[in-house]
């Protein structure tokens, strides 16, 4: 079996796939945090580093989620951590509840309304 053939049966591969397949590799990338070549790579079996953090990202990104109780509804873990990592938003009082709400007692936050790193 190829190392490509291996990945396809992989479920973070299968889903890096498909959502390439919805969007581009160009946003996918950027959605991960990786570039472009390195989504390429890897899709395309190439790829000579590890693969550990871009599966581990991908499902992250795309598959694994939590639910937001500020919200009341699943959202990825990237989206979570997104929310809870961004800047203070200071124009949008619905966002700002949103960031507070990440740093004031969440379950899933890795933040505190003092700025710092909980974890």
């Amino acid at each position: 079996m190829s190392r490509l053939d291996e990945l396809r049966t992989q479920k973070w591969f299968q889903e890096l796939t498909e959502q390439v397949g919805k969007s581009s590799m160009t946003e996918v990338a950027r959605q991960i945090g990786y570039s472009r070549s390195t989504v390429s790579l890897v899709l395309s079996g190439k790829y000579d580093g590890g693969l550990t953090a871009i599966a581990a990202k991908v499902l992250d990104t795309f598959t694994d989620h939590v639910t937001c109780p500020f919200l009341n509804d699943d959202i990825t873990k990237g989206s979570c951590n997104d929310y809870q990592s961004r800047p203070m938003p200071t124009s949008h009082p619905r966002e700002l509840d949103h960031w507070m709400a990440c740093r004031d007692g969440c379950p899933h936050s890795t933040q505190s309304l003092g700025g710092r790193d909980d974890a």
